[in-house]
């Protein structure tokens, strides 16, 4: 009896497991993954196939795959009864490259991967290989341990940065290859900056050598602490010695400005830089020579933008340019850009003028004295922002009755416009007027 009992239990497990172990199903028995490249199931197991052959010695219950490129595929297989592995094959069925777990990650500015395998470098730690849109490696796995693409938010980047890729090897330091895996800079340091397209800073030791992508010494370690890009523009390089900073010029490394101790200097607007250690602080060109005389006003800004600066003087603002031309007298309490916004003040002169009021406003500014509230503002037009595209949208705003109008010519004159019964800006940015008694239309030339 107890062997009977013992039988019949075999038998009812035994069906149990048969059902558990019968194969799922197939979401599909063909698919095409990549230019004649299948996955082909069967008895519920994928297999990767071209030409009726077998691409990769593996069975999958869940593949995964992603077209990196017109010629790459990558496969991440999740497999119940052997070994995971991760595939990436060209559009021959070629195995490029195999391991127990790897990612790619593109590049935001090239046609360029970067492969990264936890297991790479020496099969002990992360390495990482670099290869181009066909599959053919640049950087071979197990050289480097990383590679630093830059980053794709152009905020954050300038132009330089995307010259070169930064390389690591912990322990050992950091360098630099091309976008063709040359090295330029070999990783034995503790950082390294481009300074221009072919001229880069190496730091070891607590001091900075300036070297060209030929590993040509420009500046010899030693001589200075910390090297950094100069003005936009010139020949020159910000240095630090120590506290003290200076300009000097690349080339002869004369010094060209004294910033003294924690000294600095920053673009403020086009041309122009302002040297922050020294109140008030002083505004200077290119050749280092004051441009503007920062004692006559109590506070100076870039005004939307790099083109006009805005000034205050017992507590009352305007807008001149860069050679102090004025643009907006300095007689207001407030200045505002016209522009659609969720600034309440911007928002609500958008809709006591009743005009839709997009990107044209960045040559219209509104200029108050008193409240906000009050409702009574000055229109001024700057007219080397008056752009060709804008014209229809800026010569609608001109033409409501509401408000003053200013218009600055470039030479320094403010010409009111008020009085016209039409006013139109042309694109040759002459401007069209009709008097309010005679029907004629005049032009003026009011261009630089």
């Amino acid at each position: 009896m107890k062997n009977n009992i013992s039988k019949y239990f075999a038998l009812i497990l035994s069906l149990t497991l048969l059902g558990v172990c019968k194969a799922r199903p197939c979401e599909y028995s063909k698919k095409e993954l990549l230019n004649g490249i299948y996955f082909i199931c069967k008895d519920g197991y994928y297999t990767i196939q071209k030409n009726g052959k077998l691409v990769a010695p593996q069975k999958y219950t869940l593949p995964e795959f992603s077209k990196i490129s017109n010629h790459l595929l990558f496969i991440k297989p999740k497999n119940n009864k052997l070994p995971e592995t991760y595939y990436l094959l060209n559009d021959n069925g070629d195995i490029l490259y195999q391991a127990k777990h790897f990612f790619l990650e593109k590049s935001p500015f090239h046609k360029l991967w970067k492969l990264v395998d936890h297991h790479g470098y020496e099969n002990t730690s992360m390495g990482t290989a670099l290869l181009d849109e066909n599959g053919n490696f640049l950087v071979t796995m197990g050289k480097y341990q990383n590679i630093s693409f830059p980053r794709e938010d152009e905020y954050y980047i300038d132009k330089y940065n995307k010259n070169y890729f930064h390389i690591n090897i912990f322990h050992k330091g950091v360098g630099l290859i091309d976008f063709k895996g040359h090295e330029i800079i070999p990783p034995k340091y503790e950082k390294v900056e481009e300074i221009s397209k072919h001229d880069i800073a190496t730091y070891k030791n607590g001091d900075v050598m300036l070297v060209d992508d030929g590993q040509k010494v420009l500046i010899p370690s030693g001589k200075y602490t910390r090297i950094r890009k100069g003005l936009k523009g010139t020949d020159t390089l910000i240095v630090n010695k120590g506290d003290n900073v200076f300009i000097i010029d690349k080339l002869s490394q004369k010094i060209r400005l004294d910033l003294g101790k924690y000294g600095s200097i920053k673009s403020f607007v086009d041309g122009i830089w302002e040297i922050g250690n020294k109140k008030p602080n002083q505004l200077v060109n290119k050749d280092f020579k004051k441009v503007i005389n920062t004692a006559k006003y109590d506070y100076l800004e870039p005004f939307y933008g790099k083109k006009l600066i805005k000034v205050s003087k017992n507590h009352k603002s305007g807008v001149i340019t860069k050679n102090e031309k004025i643009v907006i007298p300095i007689k207001y309490d407030r200045i505002t850009r016209l522009e659609r916004s969720t600034n309440i003040v911007n928002y609500y002169l958008n809709m006591f003028l009743n005009k839709s009021v997009h990107k044209g406003g960045w040559a219209i500014y509104a200029a108050q004295i008193g409240r906000w509230e009050d409702k009574k503002y000055d229109l001024y037009v700057y007219l080397d922002a008056a752009e060709p595209r804008f014209l229809a949208e800026i010569n609608d705003v001109l033409n409501d009755k509401s408000h003053k109008k200013f218009v600055f010519d470039g030479k320094g004159n403010i010409i009111d416009i008020s009085r016209y019964s039409s006013v139109k800006i042309l694109l040759n940015r002459k401007i069209k007027l009709k008097e309010s008694f005679f029907p004629s239309w005049k032009v003026v030339n009011l261009a630089k």
